[in-house]
């Protein structure tokens, strides 16, 4: 009987090794199944950091939005940033609020800065990782043409219970997919 103590421990740590990240990547894919898709414009697309791989660094375009009335937010606190669509077809983050909304219009993050009455959030969609030959021709273009690094462009989210996953990266109406090398 002792020796079966130590073997349930052991399968029990496996199974909590395999569950958790299970359990991240079926959560991601539901999302991309079944949230609704938003698309928000991106203030700049930022070739950035190769230390933690090919990527594309990304900002929502937002200049700050209201301190919610009679609340006090600190920094790194979790918050909800509710989404308004605009007429144009996009979307944006039109307020905060530290009270889980009922509606399934919002994402959840975290404070990045308060400053001047406005707080600016740290959205957990900063990155696009790009394969290494998508990185180094998308690179390409920019050095033929040095504005394609702050024009502006859009991704696409899909948003369920307000966890976002980052679907699509377009820049000048088109795909970053699309952009080769001539």
């Amino acid at each position: 009987m002792n020796r079966r103590v130590p073997l349930v421990i052991l399968a029990c740590l496996a199974l909590v090794q395999i569950g958790v990240p299970a359990s991240m990547i079926l959560r991601r894919e539901i999302t991309l199944r079944t949230g609704r898709q938003y698309r928000f414009q991106v203030s700049t697309i930022d070739l950035r950091d190769v230390f933690r791989g090919r990527y594309l660094g990304l900002r929502i375009a937002d200049e700050g939005l209201p301190i919610p009335s009679g609340e006090s937010l600190e920094f790194g606190q979790k918050v909800y940033a509710v989404i308004e669509e605009t007429p144009d077809g996009f979307a944006r983050f039109g307020r905060v609020t530290l009270k889980k909304p009922e509606a399934d219009t919002y994402v959840s993050c975290r404070v990045q800065s308060l400053r001047y009455n406005k707080v600016r959030l740290a959205f957990p969609f900063d990155r696009y990782y790009l394969e290494e030959k998508a990185q180094a021709e998308i690179e390409a273009a920019c050095r033929r043409d040095p504005k394609m690094t702050t024009r502006p462009g859009y991704v696409t989210l899909r948003i369920r219970s307000g966890f976002a996953v980052l679907e699509d990266l377009y820049v000048d109406g088109k795909p970053v997919s699309e952009f080769r090398q001539h």
